[in-house]
């Protein structure tokens, strides 16, 4: 429910319902537990919908690094995390922030799937937000 409230842009609607479900699912499952951190991301999510950027800068900068430790750093889960973080800080105005924040490299930690291979537009793509030059 909250991830169509976000997608159809009923940000008020979806912010309300995460701040009920996020603590609940954290009580209940952990607050590493993959469902949790998708609640918290979706919830983020509707802030920024709102324009609530500090709040929701504060909560994906919670939940980066336990989405780094519990599905990986390159998790397409977190990865949207830190893209989101760094979008949050640039719409902040924090644009130094949001460069030091891409600590790690996520260029050199992305590989391929057997059989296929990262295309250098793509390696560029990763670059040129933050990775290294």
């Amino acid at each position: 429910m909250l991830r169509y409230l976000f997608v159809s842009g009923q940000y008020q609607p979806g912010a309300t319902l995460g701040r009920k479900a996020h603590p609940d699912w954290t009580r209940t499952l952990g607050e590493d537990h993959p469902d949790t951190l998708a609640v918290a991301n979706r919830l983020a999510g509707c802030l920024v919908g709102l324009r609530k950027y500090e709040e929701a800068r504060d909560l994906f900068a919670d939940i980066l690094p336990r989405c780094g430790r519990t599905l990986g750093e390159a998790h397409p889960q977190t990865l949207t995390v830190a893209s989101n973080l760094c979008a949050c800080l640039t719409a902040l105005g924090a644009h130094q922030d949001a460069r030091a924040r891409w600590r790690w490299d996520p260029v050199s930690r992305v590989t391929a799937l057997p059989g296929q291979e990262i295309s250098s537009r793509a390696r560029r793509s990763c670059s040129s937000f933050g990775g290294s030059r």
